[in-house]
């Protein structure tokens, strides 16, 4: 796991509303290389969560996020998690 993404997990463990971030799937992408740290938010949700993706270098991280926050709750705190970890 690539240093930045247990960045983004340190720090989303740290983010209030949030009580547990786990690791899901990983999945190497040989045909695109991301420079930087890229998060998504997935469509669908989870019962007392989401789930997110996050990407560095070639490498795609499933988090599986759970939250009390609202969706635009999350989104906000994932603005805020990535201008921590660039």
């Amino acid at each position: 796991v690539p240093a930045e993404i247990i960045k983004i997990v340190a720090v989303l463990m740290s983010t209030a509303g949030i009580s547990d971030v786990r690791p899901g799937r990983q999945a190497d992408n040989n045909h695109t290389v991301s420079q930087d740290v890229e998060l998504y938010l997935t469509k669908n949700d989870l019962p007392g969560g989401f789930t997110l993706v996050a990407r560095s270098g070639r490498v795609l991280q499933e988090l599986v996020i759970e939250t009390s926050l609202s969706r635009d709750d999350m989104k906000k705190a994932l603005t805020r998690v990535l201008s921590r970890v660039r």
